[in-house]
């Protein structure tokens, strides 16, 4: 299985996964995927997820629309989703009980730049409160695992 290198990138890219992405193993296929909306999330996609792949894995990626309106990408590769699943201890299937790799979580510039990119997949500004002088942002995340 290849290693690739624990830097700030791939934190980024794994909290982009833990966002939007999933993998699994179908009839003997490793296949990861990547999607998000076909136009709020278009441009976030090509200038900034499709780039990170190329820099970390070296992968010249053609995203796509899919039916339901979806845009991103598939790709079938055996020692990404390795890597991802002995290493990272990112689950295959349903992320219900994902957590934030150790390494990541426990080094803190690389738990900023997981955060950067879950925040940029399942984050939003959602409303903004304001008291008697100042308006504040409320950013809120949102994920079907309750470990995070």
């Amino acid at each position: 299985m290849k290693k690739y290198a624990i830097n700030e990138d791939l934190a980024e890219e794994t909290g982009i996964h833990v966002g939007d992405g999933s993998m699994n193993i179908y009839n003997g296929s490793y296949t990861y995927t990547f999607a998000g909306h076909h136009i709020d999330d278009k441009n976030y996609i090509d200038n900034h997820v499709i780039p990170l792949y190329k820099k970390i894995y070296g992968l010249n990626i053609k995203p796509k629309i899919w039916s339901k309106g979806a845009y991103g990408f598939r790709i079938h590769n055996k020692e990404i989703v390795s890597f991802k699943k002995e290493i990272l201890n990112l689950p295959l299937g349903k992320k219900t009980g994902i957590e934030i790799p150790e390494m990541i979580v426990n080094n803190d510039k690389l738990r900023k730049a997981f955060l950067r990119g879950f925040v940029s997949t399942d984050g939003s500004i959602n409303t903004f409160l304001a008291n008697k002088t100042k308006i504040y942002p409320r950013i809120e995340m949102c994920n079907v695992s309750k470990n995070l």
